[in-house]
Order: structure tokens, then C-alpha cells, then sequence
């Protein structure tokens, strides 16, 4: 119920909930991660900071706090201290979302400028850890320097060879223009994966860059077996079509 305040905004009646929370269970440092986020949404931000903290002392381990405390040390001008905590709650736990939002938010030159000084000290640290590569090369990509991308992906590869990594490379050359290239990454990535969405997904897109609509066509149409509903494909799906001649399937996928 807690929860359902907070995504309401009644943050009163949430703090309570999450105060009687803390009541029975006082060493669990979930109830007080959610006072303090309670706390940082209203831009109380020394309140929310002392709570995030008090939160991770009853638990080193819960990445769920670490990017929130970063946020406030953001707020607080702190940007190293924010990024150690991002990168620290990664390290703990690579699908922490919050992390990767506090971080992709960080746009300015120095903060740019500070998260590539830390991570390329943990990829010298964490050699074998391609988390710190990928990352790298997401910041990259959004700066469209893809060329840099592709090589810290390459790098993040080598290290954990798997496909989306090759769907991202894939990626970079889309964007770069380079359609051949790019068609090559997601046919590598297809290569014992026929069912991975995303490359059927890249690979039709730089098809229909390629003016080839009937091979574009299979892949969105492989796309559309796997997700029905997804509107992307359906517009896809209509334009290819509507290219073909075939302006009642068009019709119909536009409709849809």
C-alpha cells in the first residue's frame, strides 16, 4: 500500500505505511530506501540522503539505495560521489535501473569527462567484467561517437561473447549508415539464436535501408509471430508492404 501512495504521489499517506513498516521490520533497509525516496521526490534532500545511508548501513549489500544516495549527492553537487555510487551499485547488482538512469542523465562534458575516467580505471580493475565496456559504450553512443562504441563493444564481447552484444555493434553501424556491415552483426547474432527478436528486428530495418522489402518483410513478419501486439512492427510491417504494391496489406497492418 506503501508503494501505491508513493506511485499516486500521496506521500503522507505512504510514509505512514512505510513507517509502520520500519516498526516491524527495523533491520529491513527496504522500509527506509522508501522513506528516503519518499523524502527525495518531495526535494527534501538531507532527509532522504541520512535515510538512503542508514538504509545501506543495515545492509552493504542492497543495490537498491546506492543509486538514490547518488542522486542526492548529485543534488548536493557531489558528481564524483554520484557516480561511485552508481558504478558500486551495479557492481552489485547489474540490473539496477535506477543506476543507469542517474548515470544516462549525467550529459554535461565534465560529468561525461568524470564517468569515462572511472570506468576506464574499472575495466583496468575488472578486465574480465564487460559490464564496464558496455556502459562505455552506451555514453558514446549517445554522444554519436559510434566508432568509440563499437570498440568498447567489441571489447565487452570478447569478454562475454554474446548476441545482444552483437545486435549493439549492429546498431552503431545502422546508425553510422554503414547498412552492410550492420546487416552482417545481426546475421552473426541471429547464428544460433533464430528466435532473438531485437536482431530480426535491427536486420529488417537495415534490409529496408537496402531497398531489399522482401527479405526485410520475412524478418518483421518473424517479428510479428513473436510479438503480436508491438506497434513498431505493425508500422513496419505496413510500410514494407505499402513499398511492395501491396496496399490492402498495408491497409491493413496501418489499421491494426
Amino acid at each position: 500500500r506503501g508503494e501505491h501512495f508513493y506511485n499516486q504521489k500521496e506521500y503522507d499517506k505512504s510514509d505512514a505505511d512505510f513507517k509502520k513498516f520500519t516498526e516491524l521490520e527495523p533491520g529491513n533497509p527496504y522500509g527506509f530506501a522508501a522513506l528516503g525516496r519518499n523524502a527525495l521526490e518531495q526535494d527534501k534532500v538531507d532527509d532522504a540522503r541520512k535515510l538512503f545511508e542508514y538504509s545501506i548501513k543495515l545492509s552493504a549489500d542492497y543495490a537498491c539505495s546506492y543509486p538514490f544516495l547518488a542522486e542526492c549527492k548529485l543534488k548536493q553537487g557531489d558528481k564524483a560521489g554520484c557516480i561511485d555510487d552508481c558504478l558500486h551499485a551495479l557492481s552489485l547488482d547489474e540490473n539496477t535501473n535506477k543506476a543507469f538512469d542517474v548515470l544516462f542523465n549525467m550529459n554535461d562534458e565534465d560529468e561525461f569527462a568524470l564517468l569515462r575516467s572511472r570506468l576506464l580505471l574499472k575495466i583496468q580493475q575488472e578486465p574480465n567484467k564487460s559490464l564496464w565496456h558496455f556502459l562505455l559504450a552506451l555514453k558514446y553512443s549517445y554522444r554519436e561517437e559510434f566508432y568509440a562504441a563499437i570498440k568498447e563493444l567489441k571489447d565487452g564481447h570478447s569478454i562475454d561473447p554474446r548476441p545482444f552484444y552483437l545486435v549493439k555493434i549492429g546498431e552503431q553501424y545502422n546508425s553510422l549508415g554503414d547498412y552492410r556491415r550492420a546487416e552482417v552483426y545481426y546475421r552473426r547474432a541471429l547464428d544460433g539464436h533464430d528466435d532473438y527478436f531485437d536482431a530480426h528486428k535491427g536486420l529488417g530495418n537495415v534490409l529496408v535501408h537496402q531497398l531489399r522489402y522482401e527479405d526485410a518483410l520475412k524478418e518483421f513478419e518473424t517479428c510479428h509471430v513473436q510479438r503480436p501486439e508491438d506497434v513498431i512492427i505493425l508500422g513496419n510491417l505496413s510500410g514494407v508492404h505499402r513499398m511492395l504494391g501491396n496496399f490492402e496489406k498495408a491497409k491493413e497492418f496501418a489499421e491494426t
